[in-house]
């Protein structure tokens, strides 16, 4: 389990800084500066990151009981 973690915490943290930049760069093109700019690019960046941890955890719970099945033996 703690595998599907590190997994997790690994491609969360480079889809939140994907999601960060393209939202930064998105929002800097409409003239937004200060808060306004950090804001929401932090938001959709830790979410991003916070979904893929969870998927991965997710996942490596239903592989678990999965591969403690029966059928799957």
């Amino acid at each position: 389990m703690p595998l599907f973690i590190a997994v997790g915490a690994c491609f969360g943290a480079i889809g939140g800084l994907m999601a960060f930049l393209i939202t930064y760069l998105e929002y800097r093109r409409h003239k937004l500066k200060g808060w306004l700019l950090w804001r929401p690019c932090l938001f959709i960046g830790m979410s991003t990151f916070t979904f893929f941890v969870f998927l991965a955890i997710g996942f490596g719970l239903v592989l678990l009981q999965i591969l403690k099945s029966p059928v799957a033996a």
